[in-house]
């Protein structure tokens, strides 16, 4: 866990060749550790941005010319006293830079710490800090608009809203049993029946953050040597698998991102589902190929028009399923013409290009009547550990419903009142903040 007190620095740009680089610094020695690595004209002042020399403290020399910007708390985004230092991007500037201000008396920040301490200092809640880490991932406009979104508070308005009706029931029913008053137990009855039904709404009508920010899941599927990975290339406009004309090449899962359409997929080829040989390996990425077909949003399914059509069908959900035939550019074997007049699969020529560009749009498609069928616009992410908990604290509330209807105000039903204010709460780090760090701010990079 992180230690109160100390002045941390970090590097909260990407690491590469560039420009411009950015150097956070926050905590309460902040002014005096700028103060000895800054050398500028400009007298020091609260979000002016002033040029001068940084250098090391202990040796005077000049590390860079820089651009220094001083944040006086609370007013900044940790609740601290924080600098931005713009320098240039080079890895030895960054480098000596840090070695200066660990020089001056900083320490290195750890993953998500300046966030950390923007929650600590109510800043932000838990909620908000989590859309912080899915903003500088988001690779879409959707994703970039939700993350927006939550970042602004319209996740937790919601969590809290709902917060507020169970510790308004969780009030009455402790006045009831701690000080005797007369408390209609219809009165709670109606509070947690609001809160029961908007945590069940909330949880029904949200969006899956995995699928908005990792993306769909798209498993390319079918028997050895149909063209899977030769399709997988060619999706990608890259060689990432490996394509031989020896049958069961890929043995392992490759995984990759693609967008199309402003949607974000995740694509992945795997090992034919049809061999029966003895090989160990071969027969564990055949396990994994088919875990994957099932956990997939949607299957892409290869048949090879050069030979006759498999006798069984794939065992494919078929709202999920994208049948394809591959290798049109050769002469199609008996029994395809016939089925591909049915209009229920796609013919194409992986290795050409020709007719990739209708499978994209089956996918486009697919994906676009997901969202409107199962999400809809407008509606908000959650991630897995928020669904958990909004579906636990909807477990309590029936318990204490069903406990308040059949015995009225008692202990049990007191309990269950508990049980689900505490699990709204960990959603917006009301209560227990430091037990859920490894399942949010571990993920952070080192700057954030």
């Amino acid at each position: 866990m992180f230690r109160d007190g100390d002045t941390i620095a970090a590097v909260a740009t990407p690491p590469g060749r560039g420009a411009l680089a950015v150097i956070r610094l926050s905590g309460p020695a902040t002014r005096e550790i700028a103060d000895k690595v800054f050398r500028a004209r400009a007298a020091a002042a609260p979000r002016v941005a002033r040029v001068g020399d940084l250098v090391h403290p202990e040796t005077a020399e000049v590390v860079d010319r820089a651009v220094l910007v001083l944040y006086a708390a609370p007013n900044s985004y940790t609740g601290e006293d924080m600098a931005e230092l713009t320098t240039h991007a080079g890895p030895a500037v960054l480098e000596a830079a840090l070695e200066a201000l660990y020089a001056a008396g900083a320490r290195a920040a750890e993953p998500g710490e300046f966030t950390w301490r923007a929650v600590g200092n109510d800043k932000l809640d838990l909620a908000a800090a989590q859309a912080v880490a899915d903003l500088a991932d988001a690779r879409t406009a959707e994703a970039r608009a939700d993350a927006l979104r939550r970042l602004a508070g319209e996740l937790s308005d919601k969590i809290n809203g709902l917060r507020e009706r169970v510790l308004s029931a969780r009030a009455l029913v402790e006045a009831a049993l701690e000080f005797e008053q007369d408390v209609k137990s219809e009165r709670v009855l109606t509070l947690v029946a609001a809160a029961e039904a908007g945590a069940r709404a909330l949880v029904a009508s949200s969006r899956d953050r995995a699928a908005l920010v990792e993306g769909l899941t798209v498993a390319i599927a079918g028997r050895r040597n149909v063209g899977k990975s030769t399709l997988f290339n060619r999706l990608l406009g890259e060689e990432r698998a490996i394509v031989t004309a020896r049958a069961g090449t890929t043995t392992d899962r490759i995984d990759a991102p693609y967008i199309a359409g402003g949607i974000l997929f995740r694509l992945s080829d795997g090992a034919g589902l049809d061999a029966k040989g003895d090989d160990v390996v071969e027969q564990e990425g055949i396990r994994r190929a088919r875990a994957y077909v099932e956990e997939a949003a949607f299957v892409v399914w290869l048949d090879d028009g050069s030979r006759p059509p498999p006798r069984k069908q794939p065992m494919v959900a078929p709202e999920k399923l994208i049948h394809v035939v591959n290798k049109c550019d050769l002469p199609l074997a008996a029994g395809w013409p016939q089925a591909l007049a049915r209009k229920d699969r796609l013919a194409i020529s992986a290795r050409t290009g020709r007719g990739v560009d209708k499978v994209v749009a089956e996918l486009v498609r697919r994906a676009t009547a997901r969202d409107a069928a199962e999400e809809g616009p407008g509606k908000l992410s959650l991630s897995a550990r928020e669904r958990r908990l909004l579906e636990e604290a909807a477990a309590s509330l029936y318990r204490a419903r069903e406990h308040l209807a059949s015995s009225g105000i008692e202990e049990l039903g007191a309990e269950e009142l508990r049980l689900a204010s505490d699990a709204l709460g960990r959603i917006v780090g009301a209560i227990d903040i430091e037990e859920i760090y490894g399942e949010i701010f571990s993920r952070f990079c080192i700057g954030k």
